[in-house]
């Protein structure tokens, strides 16, 4: 609304406007906690062991899958190679 149409409404019509725009200011005031909490959260790192005082044990570990069958491949050669050496003797 213009200040021209503001100033033809009565004093029960301005308090009308005044207190729902209050209340909107109100809800959007808490919609927009809402949202720093939630960009808060998503922005921060997630808490481990090198972060936070959270002990190393519920910290999700690196994958050590692939250095623990690299290390077993070549002992596993190894020993076939032996036992086929063994049995043609």
């Amino acid at each position: 609304m213009t200040r021209k149409q503001l100033q033809q409404l009565s004093k029960p019509q301005l308090i009308e406007i005044i207190l729902q725009l209050q209340a909107l200011i109100e809800q959007l005031q808490v919609r927009v906690a809402e949202l720093e909490e939630q960009n808060k959260r998503l922005t921060e790192p997630p808490k481990d062991c090198t972060n936070s005082s959270i002990p190393p044990s519920p910290s999700p570990q690196p994958n050590r899958a692939g250095t623990k069958t690299a290390s077993v491949a070549p002992n596993a050669a190894i020993r076939a190679t032996a036992a086929s050496a063994n049995s043609r003797t």
